[in-house]
């Protein structure tokens, strides 16, 4: 009866409607009804899909808003922020190179004097050490060029190195001293012999040169004499010509302390007469030799030992 009652409400009805809301409905055969398939989302624009599939190019970055501008405006730390991230990026960079600067030696004459060997024929280099020390230090000697008043050239290719100073450490700040006599004289004799000798020449000893004849005007070297040679003469009958430019060269060899390798320093030196004496000065590594006379002759002579070679001919002015 109770039941009839509920039927006849409907509320069995309604509690299955209710519960049906949670389950998929099932097909019923004998109704010939199927299973509904799930939906799938679609694109708004079903023109934009197969675009997509193409590989198209996706949208272009829209342009900051009016709102993250105002932003920008009230908060200005932020760009602040920025470039002070940029400032200290840029002292940590210019701090590495200051370091490694530091961590370099670094070579410079503090004064040139005349030579204590070799008079006015030479130069006395004071060099000092900055940036880090340096050992087993050697000075080389090194002429690259002699004109002879203002009219004969002698150009010395590395014909000759000379071994003028050693020491095996020297520290930062500190310095040392090189002596180089870079010149080397001309010797005539109305005869038609010549010599090259390296200094100013001294008589009755041995010294290196370069012995020549001349024929037809033009120096020659004289036949079966090695070069260079071991040349020992009291001078008598020669005349000098007096020496009116020369140009040479400090080769400092060093190493660094925590390198094995050696290591130059060239400092390049010109000298020039003036006042009845050759003054010098430092030339910066950028200048180069100076240039040939004209109106004589030129003789070159060029290195190394194995290999010795002279030239010479008559150089006509401009």
């Amino acid at each position: 009866m109770h039941f009839l009652q509920h039927l006849h409400s409907g509320e069995i009805e309604v509690g299955k409607k209710k519960k049906n809301n949670h389950k998929t409905q099932k097909p019923n055969p004998r109704a010939g009804g199927f299973r509904a398939k799930p939906t799938q989302s679609r694109p708004e624009n079903k023109e934009q899909l197969p675009a997509q599939k193409q590989g198209a190019p996706s949208p272009q970055p829209q342009r900051p808003s009016p709102q993250s501008q105002e932003e920008h405006k009230q908060h200005p730390w932020r760009w602040w922020m920025s470039g002070w991230r940029l400032a200290i990026e840029l002292a940590g960079l210019v701090s590495l190179v200051i370091a490694a600067y530091t961590l370099c030696p670094v070579l410079s004459v503090t004064s040139l004097e005349p030579s204590d060997l070799h008079g006015n024929n030479g130069v006395k280099a004071s060099i000092v050490v900055n940036g880090t020390q340096i050992r087993d230090v050697k000075v080389q000697c090194m002429t690259n060029k002699v004109i002879f008043a203002d009219r004969d050239t002698l150009a010395l290719s590395r014909f000759t190195l000379l071994d003028e100073y050693s020491v095996n450490d020297v520290g930062r700040g500190e310095s040392f001293t090189a002596d180089c006599g870079f010149t080397w004289s001309m010797w005539t004799k109305p005869m038609g012999e010549g010599l090259f000798i390296m200094g100013a020449g001294t008589p009755g000893k041995p010294q290196l040169g370069i012995p020549f004849t001349f024929k037809d005007g033009l120096p020659s070297l004289t036949p079966g004499v090695p070069l260079p040679a071991s040349i020992t003469t009291d001078f008598m009958g020669y005349s000098s010509s007096e020496v009116t430019a020369i140009d040479g060269s400090f080769v400092v060899l060093y190493k660094w302390p925590w390198r094995w390798f050696q290591t130059s320093k060239v400092i390049h030196i010109i000298g020039r007469r003036s006042d009845g004496r050759i003054k010098w000065r430092v030339a910066p590594n950028s200048e180069p030799i100076i240039p040939d006379a004209a109106g004589g002759f030129m003789v070159t002579a060029s290195g190394p030992p194995k290999q010795w070679g002279v030239t010479m001919k008559r150089v006509t002015p401009p």
